[in-house]
């Protein structure tokens, strides 16, 4: 069938006050500009710092503090789920986003993650940004986060694990970036999405091509199709698993699943070579492209034919 052979590619202004976005080509250096000084409080741990208010506009609606350390259980838990997500990733072979081409020339070192009143549970933002009011002004990426999150809702690991797609590869097609993002979530939760089937048309395709978050399926499709000749599955660590919010809960679901990390790490690197061949071809600065050109509809195909020529390598 057609999806099966190999085709040849044609080769936060609401979040952070200053928060600018570059028009045209966005630069490698940290050149947008970002202030995290209107937030009334925050809490660090290693690369993450979130910030909130216990007042005003974007109070944060759950302020239980169950162990009286001035910090609200909402805002623990999101830190341990941000760690704990980072944490699986890198064990699963990852690359981290402050080690890949495009975040390490701007010396990205720190997330920073806002909970406001969003019109969403969240959303990442791919250009690194300089903090102007801190005092080492250091360059960041950004996360948003609702201020009426709850624990155990997953949004803070879908988020991050969008910084880690945007550190290997330029393409934000929905269907791409939103689909495997929420295979992502199923790292630490329970996984309920259906296998469906590699598109055989051209009509099923540009159906693919119309979806967001609901592309899941297709990402579990392409996972089942290759997995079984890609090494590197793994369980969890004991320590992973014991890792418990304030409330006690688990932070990874106990049927939570490694499985396809090693697909999606393969895909993720075809995208990186996909998007690197294209700034060659066209003579645009590698990782550099314009928002528009991230999420251009003729990518679609172009990430599709990458993904079937995955698939078609397996049969031969």
């Amino acid at each position: 069938m057609h999806s099966m052979r190999k085709k040849i590619a044609i080769t936060l202004v609401f979040l952070f006050s200053y928060s600018a976005f570059a028009q045209g080509e966005e630069q490698n250096e940290c050149t947008n500009r970002t202030s995290s000084d209107h937030y009334q409080q925050h809490y660090s741990a290693e690369e993450f710092v979130i910030f909130y208010d216990l007042s005003g506009d974007n109070t944060l609606a759950d302020q239980t503090d169950f162990n009286n350390n001035d910090i609200p259980d909402i805002v623990e838990d999101t830190m341990l789920q941000l760690i704990t997500m980072r944490d699986v990733l890198e064990a699963l072979g990852f690359t981290h986003p402050f080690d890949q081409d495009r975040y390490e020339r701007a010396s990205v070192n720190q997330i920073y993650i806002g909970m406001r009143d969003l019109r969403g549970n969240g959303v990442a933002f791919d250009p690194p940004h300089r903090d102007v009011t801190a005092l080492n002004k250091p360059c960041v990426l950004l996360i948003g986060l609702s201020n009426e999150l709850q624990t155990g809702n997953l949004t803070p690991a879908h988020e991050l694990f969008h910084l880690y797609q945007y550190g290997y590869t330029v393409f934000k097609n929905s269907w791409y970036l939103e689909g495997m993002a929420r295979w992502a979530e199923g790292l630490l939760g329970e996984r309920e999405y259906q296998m469906n089937h590699i598109p055989d048309t051209q009509e099923e395709e540009a159906v693919l091509f119309a979806k967001s978050y609901n592309a899941a399926p297709f990402w579990m499709t392409f996972i089942g199709i290759i997995s079984p000749s890609t090494p590197g599955e793994q369980n969890y660590s004991e320590n992973l698993m014991a890792r418990r919010y304030l409330d006690g809960s688990q932070v990874i679901h106990s049927q939570a699943s490694t499985h396809g990390a090693t697909a999606i790490i393969n895909a993720l690197a075809s995208f990186d070579r996909l998007d690197r061949q294209i700034s060659s071809n066209t003579r645009r600065r590698p990782k550099s492209w314009s928002n528009t050109d991230r999420s251009d509809p003729a990518n679609d195909v172009l990430l599709l034919n990458v993904l079937y020529s995955i698939m078609s390598d397996l049969k031969r």
